[in-house]
């Protein structure tokens, strides 16, 4: 969805039938949420879902002052949870309706094992020691 010069141009999105996951941030202010609530109700895709990062701006940042990395680390990880369980619809879903062989079903599957977010708690300033969080699927 981008503006030029007060011209929203949605077609390509409003004409996509494939399953879409959308992430914003609820402080985003280059897609204002009652310009994308008006796209999203146009939209044809019958799979469609929104993970909103609250308190996020375009770039998902969440700025919260002395805590803005940690609010910004947490929120991350929950985008993290919410593609993976996206991704987990899909397979669940639509594997079914695909005619692939039993190894790409493996690599699936495998690739849904490793994936994982690890935040290194020198990237938040953290002391070495402090607890490093680690949200594995």
């Amino acid at each position: 969805m981008l503006l030029s010069q007060g011209n929203l141009r949605d077609k390509p999105l409003v004409d996509l039938t494939l399953p879409l996951l959308f992430v914003r941030g609820s402080k985003d202010s280059m897609c204002k949420a009652v310009i994308f609530a008006a796209v999203k109700a146009r939209m044809s895709s019958v799979d469609l879902q929104v993970h909103v990062v609250e308190g996020g701006d375009h770039g998902l940042a969440v700025h919260a002052g002395k805590q803005s990395k940690t609010k910004t680390h947490d929120a991350l990880n929950q985008v993290s949870a919410a593609i993976c369980e996206f991704a987990r619809m899909l397979e669940q879903k639509h594997v079914a309706e695909l005619s692939i062989d039993g190894s790409q079903q493996q690599d699936a599957k495998s690739c849904h094992k490793q994936t994982h977010a690890v935040t290194d708690s020198s990237s938040l300033g953290q002391a070495p020691s402090a607890k490093r969080s680690k949200l594995v699927m």
